[in-house]
């Protein structure tokens, strides 16, 4: 959305000058709060294995993203790989280990407000007995 303002300067300080006219240009745009448009999904992943958590935000303006597992930031964790292009935000994880189990979060925020998806990851041991997996644990 543009506004023009137009104005005339009637204090002149030389009586042999006219009015000057100005012209003042702004642009103000639409503030639109975040939104997914493609959430993060569920995934079970059998340990030694690559794991990629996708999305998409919009908003105006861009969002800042920010990445959490259980709660806690893990966008300075060296063990993650997080990218953002138009709107596209990735979480990789090389390879995966029981201990990467829990609920993944892409936080998105900008002036008009914030919004989040999440997904919970579960990693699927190599080696384990029946009783295992009858109980469903991640642990090995």
């Amino acid at each position: 959305m543009w506004y023009i303002f137009i104005g005339l300067n009637k204090l002149s300080t030389l009586p042999h000058l006219p009015p000057l006219l100005f012209l003042h240009l702004e642009t103000h745009k639409k503030i639109i709060p975040p939104d997914f448009s493609k959430h993060l999904s569920a995934t079970d992943a059998p340990e030694g294995t690559q794991v990629v958590f996708e999305c998409h935000v919009t908003g105006i303006p861009s969002p800042t993203i920010s990445w959490y597992k259980d709660d806690a930031s893990i966008d300075s964790s060296p063990e993650y790989v997080i990218t953002q292009i138009n709107g596209t935000c990735c979480l990789k994880i090389r390879k995966v280990t029981p201990e990467y189990s829990g609920r993944y979060m892409c936080k998105a925020n900008n002036p008009g407000g914030e919004s989040s998806s999440s997904a919970q990851l579960n990693v699927i041991c190599k080696h384990h007995d029946l009783d295992r997996q009858k109980d469903k644990r991640t642990d090995c």
